[in-house]
């Protein structure tokens, strides 16, 4: 109900700016889509993105808009999420693996941290060990790292997470898909690989699976 209302309101706006200039419908579009983005609407934000902010940054040839609304898209509760593949060490042999291949869990959390970072250092063991008694969760822990050497002595005391190094840290590749800025960044998937929560912070992720 709360999307159809806001669907009919942006659509109402629509009609009300459509012989506007299209800088001006730009500058109300972004800022309407922001509004939505940031209570957290993000169905709402990606109707408005794909009926008109992405219609006007075409017809402005805004290609950077278009990309960042298209991420946010991407990566937005309900989608699947962006696929990737990363190795793991099984039976003594090194396999690559992709995230839609997996099937060993009902909920994946997919957490980007870094061995430098500060805040990360405090939340993974909290994450390690809340998910320890959880059989039925499976952490990806994709590191953003400049150099492995620190990060893989960390992975030694986190044995049951899949480990991933994610090399170039803000230039890499799976990270950019994901939109990430800021470590550590959270994602909960369903064993469909479908994005089902985002949260800001441990104590949200916590929340979600105790709430659930």
């Amino acid at each position: 109900i709360k999307f159809e209302n806001y669907k009919k309101k942006s659509d109402v706006f629509g009609k009300k700016i459509k012989d506007a200039p299209l800088g001006v419908k730009r500058i109300l579009w972004i800022d309407l889509w922001e509004q939505m983005r940031d209570l957290g609407y993000e169905d709402v934000a990606n109707y408005i993105s794909n009926s008109y902010l992405i219609p006007v940054a075409k017809s402005l040839k805004d290609t950077k808009l278009v990309d960042e609304l298209t991420l946010f898209k991407n990566t937005s509760i309900g989608q699947k999420a962006p696929d990737f593949s990363f190795e793991v060490i099984k039976d003594k042999t090194l396999i690559t693996k992709k995230l839609s291949e997996l099937n060993s869990a009902e909920s994946y959390i997919i957490v980007f941290w870094s061995s430098t970072c500060s805040h990360c250092l405090d939340e993974i063991p909290q994450l390690y060990t809340f998910i320890k008694a959880r059989k039925n969760i499976k952490v990806l822990a994709i590191a953003l790292e400049d150099e492995p050497y620190k990060w893989k002595n960390l992975t030694h005391t986190y044995p049951n997470f899949i480990h991933i190094y994610g090399e170039g840290k803000w230039d890499n590749e799976i990270g950019n898909n994901y939109g990430v800025t800021a470590t550590p960044t959270y994602f909960v998937l369903n064993k469909d690989k479908k994005i089902i929560d985002k949260p800001e912070d441990f104590e949200a992720l916590k929340m979600f699976f105790e709430e659930g």
